[in-house]
């Protein structure tokens, strides 16, 4: 949240992250499963796919091109936000 291209100052980010939080969901971790996961070319990325793994994630939602190559071959999808949008397109709080 602090990288320069999202141009948030120390007061915003700390803002979005209470609000995120407000959101977020503690999940406990399966550490099995884990070793059958591909290996990022970047190092940095590999805990996101160990905790999607281990939550039982349906959906990793990112930006990031290097875990977009990587869907498909994790069990879980990986999509960048417009993708995983369109999956709510229609959908109302009545029927869904």
């Amino acid at each position: 949240m602090s990288y320069p291209k999202l141009g948030l100052d120390e007061e915003s980010v700390r803002e979005l992250l209470g609000d995120y939080l407000l959101c977020a969901e503690v999940v406990a971790l399966r550490v099995s499963g884990a070793s059958n996961l591909p290996v990022c070319r970047d190092a940095d990325d590999q805990p996101f796919l160990v905790l999607a793994r281990g939550g039982d994630t349906d959906v990793l939602v990112t930006r990031d091109k290097t875990l977009l190559g990587l869907d498909r071959k994790t069990g879980f999808k990986i999509e960048t936000p417009v993708m995983f949008r369109r999956g709510f397109e229609g959908v109302t709080r009545s029927n869904g």
